[in-house]
């Protein structure tokens, strides 16, 4: 169903559709999920296309005796396509799917993120971020595989041997909620593994140290909370659940903290510091774009120093690439060194997050 906005009966649909922000990927198209009980979970769109963030204003109307508005800040849409200019990224992505001896980027027994960056894992995420939506049957399949590996208790297996890591089920739930899984009673699940299974400083961690023991391994991993808490903004617990404020509060401390912590020892050095794309590697663009949706962390002078860095670094008000993987050299849109159209709306994202 498509929305032309302005007309009578398109302001009578929307009054009774409650506005619900998915924080779904962008496209050039601005479009819109909107959530009614009358109707079920719904996507519209609207016909005209906006480029900027906060052009469209919702209409507001009655919906159980509250009055809803705002500012569209997200978009999602059953009719998002892939722009033709990235059609070339897309052909090179899925020339890998059988690199690693089985379809979907995996292996024969199921590696789910063996092969980066052709991993099962990280080719879904750059098709999402590509504009290919989580119906099309690739993707389909690879929410399958990934729902294959998960378990009872909320964690995923994504290796056939070995421990089951909680950066590992932090990664397949960050993947399955940017496809649009969070209601899922699976993944509800998982939502509350990591609700009950918090550090003493309210990140997460696993118990293997492969860079061996001292003090800064006695802090939980910066990387796979800023994955778990970016899977958070995609549930109800955003912005109303204290102990998700403590895994934000941890992310903040690192900014002032900077060296190596954690059994995996993340820090905060030259490379963080650099604008890694795609979203897959803890830098700052990453760092800034994650806590821009935590209440906790829009006003707090931390992570205002941070986003001041990466305003620093834009160019012409656009988002550089400076790093990303060399395997990568051939996709247009994550090109080092260039502007990035694609990373840009994510820079944008930030901005309405914060108005």
């Amino acid at each position: 169903m498509k929305l032309t906005i302005g007309k009578d009966n398109d302001r009578l649909v929307l009054e009774t559709l409650y506005a619900y922000r998915t924080q779904q990927d962008m496209t050039s198209t601005m479009q819109v999920r909107w959530m009614t009980h009358q109707i079920g979970n719904k996507r519209l769109s609207f016909e005209h296309g906006y480029d900027n963030i906060g052009q469209i204003t919702w209409w507001y109307g009655p919906m159980h005796g509250a009055t809803h508005c705002g500012i569209v800040l997200f978009c999602a849409g059953d009719e998002m396509a892939i722009d033709k200019k990235y059609q070339s990224d897309v052909d090179i992505i899925l020339s890998h799917r059988h690199d690693l001896g089985a379809d979907y980027w995996t292996t024969p027994d199921k590696r789910l993120a063996k092969g980066s960056p052709f991993s099962t894992y990280d080719c879904a995420l750059m098709l999402l971020e590509l504009g290919m939506e989580p119906t099309d049957p690739i993707l389909q399949e690879v929410a399958a595989l990934f729902f294959g590996a998960w378990r009872p208790d909320g964690r995923f297996k994504l290796t056939p041997s070995g421990g089951i890591l909680p950066c590992h089920t932090a990664r397949a739930l960050y993947l399955l909620c940017h496809m649009g899984y969070q209601a899922d009673v699976r993944i509800q699940r998982t939502f509350q593994y990591f609700l009950d299974t918090p550090y003493v400083d309210g990140g997460w961690r696993c118990n293997k140290f492969s860079y061996g023991r001292g003090p800064e391994t006695e802090h939980s991993n910066p990387f796979p909370t800023l994955h778990i808490l970016d899977a958070f903004r995609f549930s109800d617990y955003l912005n109303q659940e204290p102990s998700l404020d403590k895994a934000v509060e941890f992310l903040l401390a690192h900014w002032t903290i900077k060296r190596p912590i954690g059994p995996c020892q993340y820090g905060m050095g030259t490379r963080f510091m650099q604008v890694g794309y795609p979203l897959e590697d803890y830098n700052l663009f990453q760092y800034v774009y994650v806590l821009s949706f935590w209440d906790k962390a829009k006003k707090d002078t931390r992570f205002l120093e941070a986003f001041s860095a990466l305003q620093d670094k834009l160019v012409d008000g656009k988002i550089v690439v400076e790093r990303n993987v060399p395997k990568l050299a051939k996709l247009t849109f994550c090109k080092k060194g260039q502007p990035s159209e694609l990373a840009t709306k994510r820079y944008l994202e930030i901005l309405a997050n914060l108005s």
